[in-house]
């Protein structure tokens, strides 16, 4: 073993480039041996009255150094960091995860809690410690310690087996990715590509050692060019092999297949939710949510649904007529977001490039730590002396008068051969310990953009900004909350209709003229973007949204359902139909294979991809209060602040709104 073992080091900020494969393995067996003494040590002196600080902070932070040690190799993953390095860290991962299991599998453990939450002094606790000895006693019995032994180790073996499958699935998805492309030499078939797009495409032909372009299906190239290849045989090609990636259609059909393991995902969650006493697993996914139940989430979708279908049909109308007059009668799956960009660009008179040239990156990351400054009272400062892990990462410390109050690790740039899309990692969550020493919390955001073209910086088109603004959302639910222990602070703390509240809440900056002007800056000239430019950016984003619209509302609806009504002898496909009839305007997915492509559904978001409906619903109330009283007004953000972030879990985000807004939320009945 290493004589200096970086993960077993206690640091502020993480020494990321010291961290090597040969330190994996050591470091994950040190903090499962020391992490057993110290349990032992606990359920030992705690047996006849366990006390807050003894049990409840102690495994706090115990768990605090599982967590960083974890949350440093993660963000490593993405990074070559030496050879080895992906089986050494799955191993690793796979190892604390197991410990982890082990300690929520514990009976005394769990035995502690219960009696301290029965003992007299737990009735004096503060709300804060009232939910937080909940939350944990609710962890406990989803671990299944109210079940037998035969139960618990079946219990165990499904999320084992899930764990795999889960893994493997994303996996499948990254390869059917990159074995995919389109080389392209003509360059007449590119007519209508924006030229930043065609550069990048050029340049992954030329990292194959190809000439021409090389098209491929990572989440911002197809985006792009559906939008803008006038070809349209190339549109069908490319968005049919996006659709049926990881499937049994398709250009590469049983290849990379994922059919199986949803299906076998899908059982083991059914099975494990039934074992815990739930109908399904859609309700035991709701456990931890603001919503209330499985049929307040059927009811939201029935409104949202509904109050969707008039702009449905006029963009419909719309799409047909403009495609008519190109000569297309038979609108198809490759047609609608080409022609919505036509009809966005003839409306608004504006094109993305024309906007993009206005919004730096390096200019707009100033702008919005001004703004947040400005909103929050609160200093993004960066530093460079720092250890990192590639060199395009920057590092801000958040102050409040002048005392650090926590970090922001930005990572701007997609690592090589990765398909990660944006992403925030709570590395380290806000943290008081019984000797009151504080533990800063620590942000990693992940944009994963593409650079810019030589001698160009990075521009971001409006998705880009909106992409900027949703991650710092993250960013600033980790850092800026008051909450004292991190199974209320961090941002895996949150049920998702929470967690994705602030990120929705902070993009609807973007979609108002002033905030545009204010945080533009031309590359070249200096200038901001003149007024009628952003008038005309908002008119181009305000048109044409329901492929958007519906997309989102069909992956939700199918999701959802999927895990309501398993089991019941539906098909993945028929489950999958039923939610495209339902929403409308996607038909033309019937066939195809979009949900072996839902990795958010193997990542935390089963049953709960509704969630960033949801709570863009209550985003845009609250923002109401910004627009009455100024997007700007330095009053409206810290109330915003002291009610909303600052609780951090420690109460639901509907009282936390109540308390900004004067009265409950009005989308919640």
């Amino acid at each position: 073993m290493p004589e200096q073992n970086p993960l077993l080091q206690t640091f502020d900020l993480p020494p990321f480039s010291q961290v090597r494969t040969e330190h994996l393995a050591p470091a994950a067996e040190a903090l499962i041996v020391e992490s057993r003494r110290q349990v032992d040590e606990i359920i030992q002196t705690q047996a006849l009255f366990p006390t807050w600080d003894d049990l409840v902070l102690a495994m706090d932070d115990l768990h605090a150094r599982l967590d960083l040690a974890q949350g440093v190799v993660t963000v490593l993953d993405a990074s070559e960091v030496d050879e080895g390095w992906e089986r050494a860290a799955s191993d690793f991962h796979g190892r604390l995860n197991d410990y982890r299991a082990e300690l929520l599998g514990s009976p005394q453990l769990y035995a502690l809690y219960v009696q301290l939450a029965a003992s007299p002094i737990a009735a004096l606790f503060d709300a804060q410690r009232q939910r937080l000895l909940g939350k944990i006693q609710s962890q406990f019995y989803r671990a299944g310690l109210s079940l037998s032994q035969v139960e618990r180790d079946r219990l165990t073996y499904l999320r084992l087996a899930n764990e795999l499958l889960e893994g493997e699935f994303s996996n499948r998805l990254v390869q059917a990715t990159a074995a995919w492309s389109k080389h392209v030499e003509d360059e007449t078939l590119l007519e209508g590509i924006p030229a930043s797009l065609k550069h990048a495409l050029a340049a992954k032909a030329r990292a194959q050692g190809l000439t021409g372009w090389l098209v491929t299906l990572d989440a911002e190239t197809f985006r792009r060019f559906i939008a803008n290849a006038e070809n349209r045989a190339l549109r069908q090609e490319v968005c049919e092999a996006s659709f049926s990636r990881a499937s049994d259609v398709g250009p590469h059909a049983g290849l990379y297949d994922n059919s199986d393991h949803l299906r076998g995902v899908l059982d083991g969650r059914h099975e494990i939710a039934r074992l815990l006493g739930y109908e399904h697993f859609a309700q035991l996914a709701l456990e931890d949510q603001m919503v209330g139940s499985v049929e307040q989430v059927q009811s939201f979708f029935q409104a949202q649904l509904a109050s969707e279908q008039s702009t449905f049909a006029s963009d419909r109308l719309q799409l047909q007529a403009v495609a008519a007059s190109h000569g297309v009668f038979d609108l198809k799956l490759w047609d609608y977001g080409f022609f919505a960009e036509k009809i966005r660009q003839q409306v608004a008179g504006v094109s993305p490039e024309q906007i993009r040239e206005y919004f730096t990156l390096e200019d707009t990351l100033v702008r919005l730590c001004g703004l947040f400054q400005r909103l929050f009272d609160v200093q993004f400062v960066e530093r460079t002396d720092f250890d990192t892990w590639t060199a395009s990462v920057r590092l801000f410390e958040v102050r409040e008068y002048d005392a650090v109050i926590g970090y922001v690790f930005f990572e701007p740039f997609a690592s090589a051969g990765t398909e990660q899309g944006p992403n925030t990692i709570g590395l380290r969550a806000r943290h008081i310990d019984a000797e009151g020493l504080l533990s800063r919390p620590i942000a990693v955001l992940q944009c994963n953009f593409l650079p810019g073209m030589p001698g160009l910086p990075c521009l971001l088109d409006h998705m880009r900004l909106r992409v900027l603004l949703h991650e710092f959302g993250h960013c600033l639910q980790h850092i800026l909350t008051t909450a004292e222990n991190r199974g209320l602070s961090g941002m895996s703390s949150y049920g998702r209709d929470t967690a994705e509240f602030i990120g929705e809440f902070l993009e609807l900056w973007c979609f108002q003229p002033e905030v545009l002007v204010w945080l533009s800056r031309h590359y070249q000239t200096g200038a901001h973007l003149p007024h009628d430019l952003a008038r005309k950016q908002l008119t181009y984003i305000s048109t044409q949204t329901s492929w958007d619209t519906a997309e989102l509302l069909t992956d939700a609806l199918f999701d959802f359902e999927l895990h309501r009504t398993w089991g019941d002898g539906q098909r993945i496909p028929q489950v999958f139909d039923d939610a495209v009839a339902r929403v409308g305007h996607l038909d033309g997915l019937s066939g195809l294979r979009p949900a072996n492509q839902l990795t958010h559904i193997m990542q935390g978001y089963a049953a709960n991809l509704y969630s960033y409906r949801w709570s863009g619903v209550l985003a845009k109330e609250a923002f109401q209060r910004f627009l009455n009283e100024g997007l700007f007004n330095p009053k409206t953000g810290r109330a915003f602040r002291e009610a909303v972030l600052a609780p951090g879990n420690s109460r639901s985000l509907v009282d936390s709104l109540q308390a900004f807004l004067g009265m409950r939320p009005a989308a919640l009945g």
